[in-house]
Protein backbone atom coordinates (compact mmCIF):
# COMPACT_ATOMS: atom_id res chain seq x y z
CA UNK A 1 0.00 0.00 0.00
CA UNK A 2 1.65 3.76 -0.72
CA UNK A 3 0.67 7.07 0.24
CA UNK A 4 -3.59 6.98 1.09
CA UNK A 5 -5.21 9.68 -0.32
CA UNK A 6 -6.69 12.62 0.87
CA UNK A 7 -10.14 10.70 1.55
CA UNK A 8 -8.81 8.24 3.94
CA UNK A 9 -6.75 10.35 5.79
CA UNK A 10 -9.92 12.33 6.21
CA UNK A 11 -11.55 9.56 6.88
CA UNK A 12 -9.32 8.07 9.43
CA UNK A 13 -8.61 11.54 10.86
CA UNK A 14 -12.29 11.87 12.34
CA UNK A 15 -12.49 8.00 13.13
CA UNK A 16 -9.25 9.16 15.77
CA UNK A 17 -11.06 12.16 16.78
CA UNK A 18 -7.23 13.57 15.76
CA UNK A 19 -7.50 17.20 13.52
CA UNK A 20 -3.71 17.38 12.70
CA UNK A 21 -1.85 20.73 11.39
CA UNK A 22 -1.55 21.00 7.45
CA UNK A 23 1.83 20.65 7.63
CA UNK A 24 2.06 17.74 9.69
CA UNK A 25 -0.47 15.48 6.98
CA UNK A 26 2.42 14.18 4.72
CA UNK A 27 4.34 12.48 7.64
CA UNK A 28 1.15 11.24 9.47
CA UNK A 29 0.29 9.92 5.90
CA UNK A 30 3.67 7.44 6.03
CA UNK A 31 2.80 6.57 9.95
CA UNK A 32 -0.35 5.42 8.52
CA UNK A 33 1.01 2.78 5.48
CA UNK A 34 3.88 2.09 8.15
CA UNK A 35 1.06 1.09 10.47
CA UNK A 36 -1.05 -0.45 8.16
CA UNK A 37 2.05 -3.20 6.93
CA UNK A 38 2.21 -3.58 10.80
CA UNK A 39 -1.02 -4.56 10.82
CA UNK A 40 -1.39 -6.51 7.97
CA UNK A 41 -3.32 -4.05 6.27
CA UNK A 42 -3.34 -4.74 2.37
CA UNK A 43 -6.43 -2.30 0.72
CA UNK A 44 -6.86 0.86 1.62
CA UNK A 45 -10.48 0.42 1.99
CA UNK A 46 -9.57 -1.88 4.86
CA UNK A 47 -7.99 0.87 7.09
CA UNK A 48 -10.92 2.53 8.07
CA UNK A 49 -13.09 -0.61 8.10
CA UNK A 50 -10.39 -1.97 10.49
CA UNK A 51 -10.79 0.94 12.94
CA UNK A 52 -14.51 0.66 13.00
CA UNK A 53 -14.36 -2.44 14.32
CA UNK A 54 -11.66 -2.99 16.49
CA UNK A 55 -11.21 -0.06 19.60
CA UNK A 56 -7.41 -1.67 20.15
CA UNK A 57 -6.16 -1.08 16.50
CA UNK A 58 -7.25 2.68 17.15
CA UNK A 59 -5.16 3.34 20.28
CA UNK A 60 -2.40 1.88 18.26
CA UNK A 61 -2.51 4.08 15.27
CA UNK A 62 -2.67 7.05 18.11
CA UNK A 63 0.47 5.54 19.81
CA UNK A 64 2.18 5.24 16.46
CA UNK A 65 1.27 8.28 15.43
CA UNK A 66 1.69 10.73 18.76
CA UNK A 67 5.06 12.54 18.51
CA UNK A 68 6.72 11.46 21.70
CA UNK A 69 10.00 13.87 21.88
CA UNK A 70 10.57 14.94 25.44
CA UNK A 71 13.16 15.50 28.26
CA UNK A 72 13.45 16.27 32.02
CA UNK A 73 13.44 19.96 32.30
CA UNK A 74 12.81 20.68 28.63
CA UNK A 75 12.89 25.01 28.20
CA UNK A 76 14.79 25.10 31.42
CA UNK A 77 13.07 28.82 31.54
CA UNK A 78 9.73 27.90 32.46
CA UNK A 79 10.76 25.57 35.15
CA UNK A 80 12.69 28.20 36.62
CA UNK A 81 9.74 30.72 36.53
CA UNK A 82 7.40 27.81 38.16
CA UNK A 83 10.11 27.84 41.59
CA UNK A 84 10.57 31.43 41.46
CA UNK A 85 6.68 31.78 40.93
CA UNK A 86 6.26 29.11 44.04
CA UNK A 87 9.02 31.28 45.97
CA UNK A 88 7.36 34.35 45.84
CA UNK A 89 3.73 33.17 46.92
CA UNK A 90 2.98 34.44 50.38
CA UNK A 91 0.25 31.34 50.74
CA UNK A 92 2.52 28.84 50.04
CA UNK A 93 2.91 27.05 53.46
CA UNK A 94 -1.03 26.91 53.21
CA UNK A 95 -2.51 25.80 49.42
CA UNK A 96 -2.46 22.60 47.63
CA UNK A 97 -0.71 23.28 44.53
CA UNK A 98 -2.52 21.99 41.31
CA UNK A 99 -0.44 21.29 38.06
CA UNK A 100 -1.49 19.75 34.61
CA UNK A 101 0.72 18.72 31.89
CA UNK A 102 -1.64 18.35 28.84
CA UNK A 103 0.17 16.46 26.10
CA UNK A 104 2.71 14.70 28.69
CA UNK A 105 4.25 12.26 26.55
CA UNK A 106 6.19 9.84 28.71
CA UNK A 107 6.00 11.44 31.90
CA UNK A 108 9.73 13.63 32.13
CA UNK A 109 7.69 17.14 31.92
CA UNK A 110 5.16 16.03 35.06
CA UNK A 111 7.91 14.97 37.52
CA UNK A 112 9.85 18.00 36.37
CA UNK A 113 6.89 19.78 38.21
CA UNK A 114 6.94 17.68 40.48
CA UNK A 115 10.63 17.39 41.55
CA UNK A 116 10.32 21.08 41.62
CA UNK A 117 7.59 21.23 43.94
CA UNK A 118 8.41 18.62 46.44
CA UNK A 119 11.74 19.89 46.75
CA UNK A 120 9.97 23.02 47.54
CA UNK A 121 8.16 21.84 50.93
CA UNK A 122 4.78 22.18 49.44
CA UNK A 123 1.82 20.67 49.38
CA UNK A 124 1.13 19.42 45.49
CA UNK A 125 -0.32 17.27 43.01
CA UNK A 126 0.64 16.84 39.33
CA UNK A 127 -1.65 15.46 36.71
CA UNK A 128 -0.17 14.39 33.07
CA UNK A 129 -2.54 13.84 30.22
CA UNK A 130 -1.58 12.40 27.32
CA UNK A 131 -3.63 10.52 23.91
CA UNK A 132 -0.99 7.83 23.49
CA UNK A 133 -1.93 4.81 26.05
CA UNK A 134 1.87 3.81 25.35
CA UNK A 135 2.90 6.90 26.76
CA UNK A 136 1.18 7.00 29.78
CA UNK A 137 2.10 3.51 30.57
CA UNK A 138 5.61 4.42 30.66
CA UNK A 139 5.32 7.50 32.82
CA UNK A 140 3.20 5.56 35.15
CA UNK A 141 6.48 3.33 35.37
CA UNK A 142 8.72 5.93 35.57
CA UNK A 143 11.86 4.98 34.23
CA UNK A 144 14.09 7.00 32.07
CA UNK A 145 17.20 6.49 30.18
CA UNK A 146 20.58 8.92 30.22
CA UNK A 147 18.79 10.60 26.79
CA UNK A 148 15.72 11.66 28.77
CA UNK A 149 18.19 13.26 31.69
CA UNK A 150 20.43 15.13 29.07
CA UNK A 151 19.30 18.12 30.80
CA UNK A 152 19.39 17.43 34.22
CA UNK A 153 22.29 19.20 35.07
CA UNK A 154 19.98 22.36 34.73
CA UNK A 155 18.68 21.14 37.92
CA UNK A 156 21.45 18.79 39.72
CA UNK A 157 19.89 19.76 43.13
CA UNK A 158 17.22 17.52 42.11
CA UNK A 159 18.51 14.85 41.41
CA UNK A 160 17.98 13.57 44.97
CA UNK A 161 14.35 12.17 43.18
CA UNK A 162 16.14 9.84 41.14
CA UNK A 163 17.60 5.96 41.64
CA UNK A 164 19.44 4.26 40.22
CA UNK A 165 17.32 1.39 38.02
CA UNK A 166 19.05 -1.10 35.98
CA UNK A 167 20.18 -1.22 32.57
CA UNK A 168 21.68 2.42 33.14
CA UNK A 169 18.63 3.51 33.46
CA UNK A 170 16.96 6.39 36.99
CA UNK A 171 13.70 5.60 38.00
CA UNK A 172 11.60 8.67 39.64
CA UNK A 173 11.67 7.93 43.50
CA UNK A 174 8.63 6.84 45.29
CA UNK A 175 7.44 10.05 46.98
CA UNK A 176 7.68 12.02 43.90
CA UNK A 177 5.41 9.21 41.94
CA UNK A 178 2.93 9.71 44.57
CA UNK A 179 2.19 12.86 43.88
CA UNK A 180 2.21 12.60 40.18
CA UNK A 181 -0.94 11.27 38.26
CA UNK A 182 -1.05 10.00 34.68
CA UNK A 183 -4.30 9.46 32.55
CA UNK A 184 -5.04 8.75 29.01
CA UNK A 185 -7.50 11.31 27.38
CA UNK A 186 -7.95 13.27 24.41
CA UNK A 187 -8.50 16.31 26.14
CA UNK A 188 -9.95 18.03 22.96
CA UNK A 189 -12.82 15.50 23.07
CA UNK A 190 -13.22 14.77 26.97
CA UNK A 191 -16.19 15.90 28.57
CA UNK A 192 -14.35 15.20 32.05
CA UNK A 193 -11.94 18.10 31.47
CA UNK A 194 -14.84 20.77 30.08
CA UNK A 195 -16.22 22.42 33.28
CA UNK A 196 -16.93 20.73 36.23
CA UNK A 197 -14.51 19.70 38.94
CA UNK A 198 -11.75 20.97 36.76
CA UNK A 199 -13.26 24.79 35.81
CA UNK A 200 -10.31 27.24 37.52
CA UNK A 201 -8.27 24.33 39.40
CA UNK A 202 -5.12 24.60 37.94
CA UNK A 203 -1.85 26.81 39.32
CA UNK A 204 0.25 26.03 36.34
CA UNK A 205 -0.70 24.25 33.15
CA UNK A 206 1.91 22.71 30.28
CA UNK A 207 0.78 22.64 27.22
CA UNK A 208 4.07 22.99 24.90
CA UNK A 209 4.92 21.81 21.73
CA UNK A 210 1.59 20.11 21.30
CA UNK A 211 -0.31 23.32 19.64
CA UNK A 212 1.80 23.16 16.82
CA UNK A 213 0.75 19.75 15.83
CA UNK A 214 -3.35 21.00 15.74
CA UNK A 215 -5.29 22.52 13.02
CA UNK A 216 -6.61 26.20 14.14
CA UNK A 217 -9.73 25.23 15.11
CA UNK A 218 -8.80 23.02 17.61
CA UNK A 219 -5.69 24.82 18.53
CA UNK A 220 -8.88 27.73 19.80
CA UNK A 221 -10.78 24.98 21.27
CA UNK A 222 -7.53 23.77 23.43
CA UNK A 223 -6.51 27.11 24.07
CA UNK A 224 -10.30 28.38 25.32
CA UNK A 225 -10.38 24.47 27.51
CA UNK A 226 -6.90 25.16 29.38
CA UNK A 227 -8.03 28.71 30.55
CA UNK A 228 -10.83 27.34 31.82
CA UNK A 229 -9.19 25.29 33.94
CA UNK A 230 -6.77 27.69 35.19
CA UNK A 231 -6.94 29.29 38.76
CA UNK A 232 -7.84 32.81 38.46
CA UNK A 233 -3.97 34.22 38.50
CA UNK A 234 -2.93 30.75 37.20
CA UNK A 235 -0.32 30.33 34.33
CA UNK A 236 -0.62 29.18 30.86
CA UNK A 237 2.93 27.89 29.95
CA UNK A 238 3.11 27.01 25.96
CA UNK A 239 5.93 25.78 24.09
CA UNK A 240 8.22 28.42 22.37
CA UNK A 241 6.81 27.04 18.90
CA UNK A 242 3.26 27.06 20.04
CA UNK A 243 1.29 29.57 17.88
CA UNK A 244 -0.48 32.59 19.59
CA UNK A 245 -4.26 31.72 19.71
CA UNK A 246 -7.24 33.90 19.88
CA UNK A 247 -8.27 33.21 23.60
CA UNK A 248 -4.45 33.81 24.58
CA UNK A 249 -5.66 37.14 24.16
CA UNK A 250 -7.75 37.03 27.18
CA UNK A 251 -4.65 36.56 29.32
CA UNK A 252 -1.68 38.90 30.66
CA UNK A 253 1.63 37.68 29.03
CA UNK A 254 5.21 37.75 31.09
CA UNK A 255 8.07 36.75 29.07
CA UNK A 256 10.57 34.05 30.28
CA UNK A 257 14.08 32.94 28.92
CA UNK A 258 12.11 30.17 26.92
CA UNK A 259 9.26 32.22 25.66
CA UNK A 260 5.80 34.09 26.60
CA UNK A 261 3.73 32.85 29.35
CA UNK A 262 0.49 33.83 30.12
CA UNK A 263 -1.67 34.26 33.84
CA UNK A 264 -5.04 34.76 33.78
CA UNK A 265 -6.38 37.55 35.26
CA UNK A 266 -7.74 37.26 38.67
CA UNK A 267 -11.25 38.81 38.20
CA UNK A 268 -11.71 36.34 34.87
CA UNK A 269 -14.74 35.10 36.64
CA UNK A 270 -17.40 32.45 35.98
CA UNK A 271 -20.34 33.95 34.49
CA UNK A 272 -23.13 33.83 37.60
CA UNK A 273 -26.54 34.13 35.37
CA UNK A 274 -29.31 35.63 37.19
CA UNK A 275 -32.47 33.25 36.50
CA UNK A 276 -34.70 36.08 35.95
CA UNK A 277 -35.40 36.35 31.73
CA UNK A 278 -36.50 39.83 31.47
CA UNK A 279 -33.18 41.22 32.91
CA UNK A 280 -31.68 39.78 29.13
CA UNK A 281 -34.47 41.57 27.44
CA UNK A 282 -33.17 42.33 23.79
CA UNK A 283 -34.04 45.92 24.42
CA UNK A 284 -30.92 45.89 26.95
CA UNK A 285 -28.55 43.98 24.86
CA UNK A 286 -28.45 47.47 22.31
CA UNK A 287 -29.54 44.69 19.22
CA UNK A 288 -26.55 43.37 19.07
CA UNK A 289 -27.21 40.84 16.54
CA UNK A 290 -28.69 43.28 13.99
CA UNK A 291 -25.71 45.93 14.52
CA UNK A 292 -23.12 43.35 14.36
CA UNK A 293 -24.49 41.98 11.65
CA UNK A 294 -23.75 45.06 9.79
CA UNK A 295 -20.54 46.28 11.38
CA UNK A 296 -19.34 43.08 9.99
CA UNK A 297 -20.91 43.34 6.67
CA UNK A 298 -21.20 39.47 6.46
CA UNK A 299 -23.08 38.45 3.67
CA UNK A 300 -26.37 37.00 3.36
CA UNK A 301 -26.47 33.17 3.27
CA UNK A 302 -28.82 33.35 -0.31
CA UNK A 303 -26.05 34.74 -1.79
CA UNK A 304 -23.09 32.77 -3.25
CA UNK A 305 -20.85 32.55 0.07
CA UNK A 306 -18.63 30.78 1.65
CA UNK A 307 -20.53 29.35 4.64
CA UNK A 308 -23.73 28.49 2.29
CA UNK A 309 -24.64 24.84 1.75
CA UNK A 310 -25.86 23.34 -1.34
CA UNK A 311 -27.95 20.34 0.04
CA UNK A 312 -30.65 20.67 2.41
CA UNK A 313 -30.37 17.47 4.85
CA UNK A 314 -29.94 16.04 8.33
CA UNK A 315 -26.19 14.85 6.99
CA UNK A 316 -22.99 16.78 7.57
CA UNK A 317 -22.18 18.74 4.33
CA UNK A 318 -18.94 18.71 2.01
CA UNK A 319 -18.49 21.80 3.78
CA UNK A 320 -18.53 20.91 6.96
CA UNK A 321 -16.54 17.87 6.20
CA UNK A 322 -14.07 20.22 4.82
CA UNK A 323 -13.31 22.81 7.73
CA UNK A 324 -13.34 19.55 10.43
CA UNK A 325 -16.88 20.85 12.01
CA UNK A 326 -19.22 18.76 13.88
CA UNK A 327 -22.51 19.55 12.61
CA UNK A 328 -25.26 21.69 14.13
CA UNK A 329 -27.59 20.15 16.33
CA UNK A 330 -31.13 21.19 15.37
CA UNK A 331 -33.76 20.55 18.27
CA UNK A 332 -36.30 20.77 15.39
CA UNK A 333 -34.69 19.19 13.04
CA UNK A 334 -37.89 17.52 11.79
CA UNK A 335 -39.94 20.15 11.18
CA UNK A 336 -40.93 20.72 8.05
CA UNK A 337 -39.84 23.13 6.16
CA UNK A 338 -40.63 24.39 2.46
CA UNK A 339 -37.68 23.65 0.42
CA UNK A 340 -38.29 27.28 -1.39
CA UNK A 341 -37.77 29.05 2.25
CA UNK A 342 -34.76 30.80 2.56
CA UNK A 343 -32.76 30.89 6.08
CA UNK A 344 -32.55 34.89 5.84
CA UNK A 345 -36.92 35.02 6.14
CA UNK A 346 -36.23 33.08 9.36
CA UNK A 347 -33.24 34.48 10.41
CA UNK A 348 -35.45 38.35 10.25
CA UNK A 349 -38.57 36.26 11.56
CA UNK A 350 -36.14 35.65 14.43
CA UNK A 351 -34.76 39.46 14.59
CA UNK A 352 -38.80 40.43 14.94
CA UNK A 353 -39.30 37.83 17.56
CA UNK A 354 -36.20 38.68 19.72
CA UNK A 355 -36.72 42.46 19.58
CA UNK A 356 -40.49 42.01 20.63
CA UNK A 357 -39.51 39.84 23.84
CA UNK A 358 -40.55 36.32 22.05
CA UNK A 359 -37.38 34.41 22.74
CA UNK A 360 -38.75 31.09 22.72
CA UNK A 361 -40.25 31.81 19.41
CA UNK A 362 -36.55 33.58 18.30
CA UNK A 363 -34.94 30.27 19.18
CA UNK A 364 -37.44 28.23 16.82
CA UNK A 365 -37.39 30.29 13.99
CA UNK A 366 -33.16 30.43 14.51
CA UNK A 367 -33.29 26.58 14.65
CA UNK A 368 -34.91 26.59 11.10
CA UNK A 369 -32.14 28.85 9.49
CA UNK A 370 -29.58 27.05 11.03
CA UNK A 371 -31.22 23.44 9.84
CA UNK A 372 -31.01 25.08 5.91
CA UNK A 373 -27.57 26.89 6.60
CA UNK A 374 -25.99 24.83 9.59
CA UNK A 375 -22.84 26.89 9.34
CA UNK A 376 -23.14 30.50 9.18
CA UNK A 377 -21.51 32.32 12.16
CA UNK A 378 -24.30 34.81 12.79
CA UNK A 379 -26.97 32.63 12.87
CA UNK A 380 -24.75 30.29 15.37
CA UNK A 381 -24.42 33.72 17.40
CA UNK A 382 -27.62 34.73 17.22
CA UNK A 383 -28.71 31.10 18.84
CA UNK A 384 -26.48 31.17 21.90
CA UNK A 385 -27.29 34.42 22.48
CA UNK A 386 -30.74 33.38 22.76
CA UNK A 387 -29.77 30.83 24.89
CA UNK A 388 -28.16 33.16 26.98
CA UNK A 389 -31.57 34.88 27.41
CA UNK A 390 -33.13 31.71 28.43
CA UNK A 391 -30.49 31.28 30.78
CA UNK A 392 -29.69 27.85 28.80
CA UNK A 393 -25.91 28.73 30.14
CA UNK A 394 -24.31 25.47 28.99
CA UNK A 395 -25.71 25.22 25.29
CA UNK A 396 -25.03 29.06 25.06
CA UNK A 397 -21.63 28.26 25.64
CA UNK A 398 -21.33 25.24 23.16
CA UNK A 399 -23.12 27.65 20.70
CA UNK A 400 -20.16 30.50 21.08
CA UNK A 401 -17.41 27.60 21.04
CA UNK A 402 -19.30 26.37 17.56
CA UNK A 403 -19.21 29.92 16.12
CA UNK A 404 -15.72 30.56 17.07
CA UNK A 405 -14.68 27.15 15.62
CA UNK A 406 -16.14 28.38 12.09
CA UNK A 407 -14.35 31.53 12.32
CA UNK A 408 -11.16 29.89 13.15
CA UNK A 409 -10.78 27.26 10.46
CA UNK A 410 -7.98 27.23 7.90
CA UNK A 411 -10.50 28.12 4.77
CA UNK A 412 -12.11 31.12 6.46
CA UNK A 413 -8.74 32.51 8.11
CA UNK A 414 -6.64 32.77 4.80
CA UNK A 415 -9.50 34.79 2.83
CA UNK A 416 -9.25 38.33 2.58
CA UNK A 417 -12.60 39.24 4.67
CA UNK A 418 -10.93 37.84 7.39
CA UNK A 419 -10.76 41.23 9.37
CA UNK A 420 -14.34 41.40 8.57
CA UNK A 421 -15.39 38.76 10.90
CA UNK A 422 -12.89 40.31 14.35
CA UNK A 423 -16.04 42.48 15.79
CA UNK A 424 -17.67 38.95 15.89
CA UNK A 425 -14.95 37.41 17.38
CA UNK A 426 -14.45 39.93 20.09
CA UNK A 427 -18.26 39.77 20.96
CA UNK A 428 -18.25 36.11 21.05
CA UNK A 429 -14.95 36.03 23.21
CA UNK A 430 -16.44 38.54 25.46
CA UNK A 431 -19.65 36.48 25.99
CA UNK A 432 -17.27 33.01 26.19
CA UNK A 433 -15.23 34.86 29.68
CA UNK A 434 -18.51 34.99 31.65
CA UNK A 435 -19.57 31.51 30.92
CA UNK A 436 -15.96 29.99 31.76
CA UNK A 437 -16.43 26.67 34.16
CA UNK A 438 -20.14 26.32 32.95
CA UNK A 439 -20.46 22.65 32.15
CA UNK A 440 -23.84 20.72 31.24
CA UNK A 441 -24.29 19.87 35.03
CA UNK A 442 -24.22 23.70 36.60
CA UNK A 443 -27.46 25.33 34.17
Amino acid sequence: MGTISKETFAEISQLLNLGLAECRVADAKIKISEWSIQENIQLESDLALTLKSNPLAVQRLIDKLVVGETYFFRHEGHFVFIRQEVERDDLRNTKQYEVLSAGCSTGEEAYSCSMLLEQAGVQYTVRGIDISSENIRNAKEGNYSSWSLRNINAFSDLTTYLREYKNGKHSVTDEVKKQTLFQCENLLKSSEYEGGEYSNRFDFILCRNLMIYLQPADTNDLAFRLIEMLKPGGWLIPGPSDPITTYLDLLMPKETTDGLVFQKPVTLKRNTLPSNVNHYHPSSIDRSVSVLRRATKIPSPTASHRFSINTRNTNTSKNEQELGLTPHNHELIKAKIPVSMEPEIYFQEALKQWEGGNLSEAENSLTKALYLEPVHPVYIYFKAMCYLALNKKYLAKKQFLFANKILSSSEISTTKETNNFEDLRQAINKELIKLMGVSRDKQ
